[in-house]
């Protein structure tokens, strides 16, 4: 049965650490020293500005409501997308989730930071 709430929010916030991760590896491992393999960040751009689609009401319930089909439906995306490994997958699925969590948490301190700042 087909969640009430689809995963259109959690695979983009799913992609956008993948993404980071790897073009961050990919500037890592370069052995291109000048600032040409900076231009790399461009390709994070797309991932990142998909952020902005997210319906972050929604998200919350996407996680409560997903059942085994979306999870897989999710976790073959992912594969998909980032041409990762079976044997790997479940790892980038938890460390994905691990890093939204933190994302959401950076988000909420900042947004109290500038809450403290503004009533200055």
């Amino acid at each position: 049965m087909e969640g009430k709430y689809g995963i259109e929010n959690l695979k983009i916030l799913f992609a956008v650490p993948v993404a980071i991760g790897q073009v961050s590896y990919e500037i890592h491992a370069s052995e291109d020293r000048s600032w040409k393999r900076f231009l790399k960040v461009v390709d994070v751009a797309d991932e990142t500005f998909d952020l902005l689609k997210v319906k972050w009401d929604q998200v919350k319930g996407e996680i409560l409501d997903l059942d085994d089909l979306e999870r897989k439906e999710l976790v073959e995306s992912i594969k998909q997308k980032f041409d990762i490994a079976d044997d790997n997958i479940e790892g980038v699925v938890e460390d994905s989730l691990s890093i939204i969590d933190d994302m959401g948490s950076i988000v909420s301190k900042s947004i109290n930071l500038y809450r403290r700042l503004k009533n200055k």
